[in-house]
């Protein structure tokens, strides 16, 4: 028996299921019929479940919960979280073991990927964090009224309307500055005899 496709909040008419499925699914029967709103192949729904987990990757994953949610499933194997293999890029539960196994991998080969990839995502997670604006800037006195700021040039620009031009130039001398004189903090300008706390 086939169910008429509907659309629902998390998308009912992709996976096939009728209305009033997704939010009861003790209704769900193993012999009926579905169809994959990915592919379009038809499968009972525990093969469906399954399909979609081992198939279509953390969308699928995604899709077989929001059917009749984790703790629901009854298949052992479709609870386990899947991974793309690096390799061959096919989704298993136990990524590790299928490298050694089906790619003659070496355990130290295994572990030294681990770890570059943890690398990464703490390389990543710093980055995220500087650009969300978590991190603390230093802030720095205004040489002219004296008010600490960590934007001192939007500071010269808004509040003692100095041109961008102005700006700019001062950016460019106090990074001359810094390269030449590494220890120092505070920069004199040469035209107008200001000083700066960098």
């Amino acid at each position: 028996m086939m169910t008429q496709p509907t659309t629902g909040p998390y998308g009912a008419a992709r996976l096939g299921l009728s209305r009033g499925l997704l939010s009861a699914p003790s209704r769900l029967k193993k012999k009926e019929i579905h169809r994959c709103g990915f592919c379009g192949k038809l499968y009972t729904f525990y093969r469906l479940v399954s399909h979609l987990r081992n198939s279509h990757g953390p969308a699928g994953a995604k899709m077989a919960e929001t059917m009749c949610g984790a703790r629901r499933l009854k298949d052992p194997k479709a609870l386990k979280p899947r991974r793309p293999c690096p390799v061959c890029g096919k989704w298993t539960s136990a990524t590790y073991m299928h490298m050694i196994y089906s790619h003659n991998w070496t355990e130290a080969q295994v572990n030294e990927l681990k770890m570059s990839a943890r690398n990464e995502k703490l390389a990543n997670k710093g980055s995220k964090l500087r650009r969300s604006g978590t991190t603390t800037k230093p802030r720095r006195p205004c040489t002219v009224c004296g008010k600490w700021t960590t934007a001192i040039y939007m500071h010269m620009l808004c509040t003692h309307n100095w041109s961008e031009a102005q700006v700019n130039e001062l950016k460019i001398m106090i990074r001359n500055e810094k390269l030449t004189n590494k220890g120092s903090t505070i920069y004199q300008c040469h035209r107008c005899d200001l000083a700066l706390v960098l």
